[in-house]
């Protein structure tokens, strides 16, 4: 797995549901906008509507989707649809931009690119147009090539298809942050570590060729607002937005498992120069359980991989941080709905908190979908994952302890103090003859509970040191 970079010192979240719920004032009048080549549509001059918007935001391989259906857009009277007043906008190739929010306040979730025109008619409906938009990475899709490249590195190499692609065309929406591959040449020590093989395209797409240097690197490739970013996976370890069952997540389903996980994983392959095995193993170090039982039981399993496309020691370490990276990520899952917020993003990390461990826990967020329909407004649906499992903090489990122990004597004294008190009025009542016999023996009998009450909680206090000590043993025997 990657080291963390500076940014994993810092755990302060960039955004709180609070601070979100104030600043679009409790969530209240949701609003989207769609833009079209260089100005927005004018759906309400045009006498036309835009609904259903879904937007599918993804930190994978794939492509980010997003579409959208403009209404009152037939023209009954002519029988035909009004697209010779939309077709300056509305045409493949054309770039999108969508932008949700609330009142004013609306932020950019989505860039794009027009892929797809439909129309269409559903019984019980309304005719609709339908617009389908991908990022960058669905026109890369097209063409195949089989060639060499002049550059060194497969890092080079793909900032070159970049800007190269479409006259630079890919590159326009909202630049690119392309970091170099480990093949680049050591800046600090001079050593060369450029490719022993010819960098090479054969038989694939501009996007093949990337998400295989992706792939062969460890790297995350995804498409941010019309950014393009390559870089290593988990690089930005910093934690986007914090959230929990009191505070914006609605539905959520967290799970863990170990299924798939080992303790080992191994890759192998032939050194033909040297005529040697190169082997490269790590083990799996990660909680994956809030007991030992699970490690056990998978601790001594391993996975062993041979990989002729392995030609050094670091093209082995590169390959088993890879494997290793996508094995611990299955471990959690996370799958939430919230309230429509266009900061949440892709190929970041979310802190889900006040649940209480295991369920808190860091989760990279894998993808987002965004939707908004006149009828239910602006919703947000989370998927992520999460390499290891928190275990509960012996400190906080003791202070737990210590403050229950301490309400339940403050309750025991109070009780204690009443029943003394309504003990001295039933004797009172007695002697005056003013209580009936049945109140006077209950008043009695509540007094000689009274003193056994101020009996116990002279002793809690010493309960709530033990149950304090134990609950730290409890923690130490779990480690």
């Amino acid at each position: 797995m990657p080291e963390p970079n500076a940014s994993a010192l810092n755990t302060t979240p960039k955004f709180t549901y609070e601070g979100l719920q104030k600043e679009y004032t409790d969530f209240s009048h949701p609003r989207a906008k769609v833009r079209l080549g260089d100005k927005e549509f004018d759906s309400i001059g045009k006498g036309m509507i835009i609904n259903d918007i879904h937007v599918d935001l993804t930190a994978g391989y794939e492509a980010s989707v997003a579409s959208f259906r403009i209404y009152d857009v037939y023209d009954t009277a002519r029988g035909e649809f009004r697209y010779d007043e939309i077709s300056k906008q509305v045409l493949m190739g054309n770039s999108a931009e969508i932008r949700m929010g609330y009142i004013d306040k609306i932020k950019t979730v989505f860039k794009g690119f027009i892929t797809g025109v439909a129309f269409a008619f559903e019984t019980g409906g309304l005719p609709y147009i339908e617009v389908t938009a991908m990022d960058v990475k669905g026109v890369m899709m097209g063409g195949s090539y089989a060639k060499s490249l002049s550059e060194k590195t497969y890092g080079a190499a793909v900032k070159k298809i970049f800007e190269m692609s479409a006259g630079g065309e890919l590159l326009s929406l909202g630049g690119s942050e392309i970091d170099a591959t480990p093949d680049e040449k050591n800046s600090v020590g001079g050593e060369d570590k450029s490719s022993p093989v010819t960098v090479e395209m054969v038989g694939e797409s501009d996007y093949e060729f990337v998400v295989r240097a992706a792939k062969r690197y460890n790297y995350e490739f995804f498409v941010e607002c019309g950014k393009v970013i390559f870089r290593p996976a988990k690089k930005d370890q910093s934690i986007l937005i914090k959230m929990g069952s009191r505070t914006g997540l609605q539905n959520f389903n967290i799970q863990y498992s170990i299924t798939g996980v080992v303790g080992k994983i191994e890759a192998r392959a032939m050194d033909p120069g040297a005529g040697e095995v190169i082997s490269v193993s790590r083990m799996f170090t990660n909680d994956i359980s809030v007991g030992r039982e699970a490690k056990k039981l998978v601790g001594k399993g391993a996975k062993v991989y041979l990989d002729a496309s392995i030609s050094s020691k670091q093209d082995a370490e590169s390959r088993v941080a890879a494997l290793m990276e996508k094995m611990s990520y299955r471990l959690g899952s996370l799958e939430a709905d919230c309230v429509g917020m266009p900061e949440l993003l892709p190929g970041h990390f979310m802190e889900v908190d006040g649940m209480g461990a295991p369920a808190d826990n860091r989760f990279y967020i894998s993808t987002v979908t965004h939707d908004f329909t006149s009828e239910r407004g602006f919703a947000t649906h989370i998927t992520g994952c999460a390499a290891k499992v928190v275990k509960p903090n012996p400190a906080e489990k003791a202070a737990d302890a210590v403050q229950e122990a301490q309400e339940e004597a403050a309750a025991a004294a109070t009780g204690a103090a009443g029943a003394v008190t309504g003990g001295a009025g039933a004797a009172m009542g007695v002697g005056s003859g003013v209580v009936s016999g049945g109140a006077g023996i209950g008043s009695k009998v509540a007094g000689g509970f009274g003193v056994a009450g101020v009996a116990a909680a002279t002793a809690l206090p010493a309960v709530a040191a033990a149950a304090a000590a134990g609950a730290l043993s409890a923690s130490d025997e779990e480690e």
